[in-house]
């Protein structure tokens, strides 16, 4: 993303590259390296749903943007240097092969471990007790664990924190560096969730 290597030198004027080169680079960047995080929790479904509904949405929407950029690094590449055409357009061209959309579900994470990253999970127990009772139409269960639900942050907060503030530090998935935008689809372990988003 260098403005020495993908610029040409401007040498009767100042600044040493032009603006509308450093604009090309940032737009290519931003499709590059740009990637929204979805947090979900299974059960009931309705939270996975909405996950993978955005994922399919901001997809495409991300998809149309890196063919405008494409297009324009095309249109405009009097302004970059040969080699620095080539990579831009290279780096959006690979980045099309993985849409830059995480979807962490809570359940399957460290987050829902009793004990921490190593101790016992949690999540995937709790999510059948969900589910099992929404298949009975116990209505009952479902309020008392509704009820119960403000147990979840104190409980698991500390070890969600510190998982989430690894994820947010752009070390646990496959992405570069920190999301640039971030959406819950769920109302578990929000206040570790905000505290986090803060942090970053």
């Amino acid at each position: 993303w260098s403005e020495k290597e993908n610029c040409p030198a401007e040498t009767q004027v100042w600044p040493a590259v032009t603006q509308d080169c450093k604009s090309l680079i940032f737009q290519a960047m931003s499709v590059a390296q740009n990637w929204l995080l979805i947090i979900t929790s299974s059960g009931g479904g309705g939270h996975i749903a909405a996950a993978k509904n955005l994922k399919q949405r901001y997809s495409a929407s991300w998809a149309a943007s890196a063919d405008m950029t494409k297009d324009k690094l095309s249109s405009r590449r009097q302004y970059l240097t040969e080699a620095g055409f080539e990579r831009l357009t290279q780096a959006i061209v690979e980045a099309t092969h993985d849409p830059p959309v995480e979807v962490v579900n809570l359940m399957e994470t460290e987050c829902m471990n009793l004990l921490g990253e190593f101790g016992i999970p949690m999540g995937k127990g709790m999510s059948d007790k969900w589910d099992n009772a929404q298949r009975r139409g116990d209505l009952q269960a479902l309020k008392d664990m509704v009820r119960h639900q403000w147990l979840v942050d104190p409980v698991f907060g500390v070890q969600c924190k510190n998982f989430l503030r690894k994820v947010l530090e752009g070390t646990v998935l496959p992405r570069f560096g920190p999301p640039t935008r971030l959406i819950s689809t769920q109302p578990l372990l929000l206040k570790s969730l905000a505290t986090i988003a803060k942090e970053d």
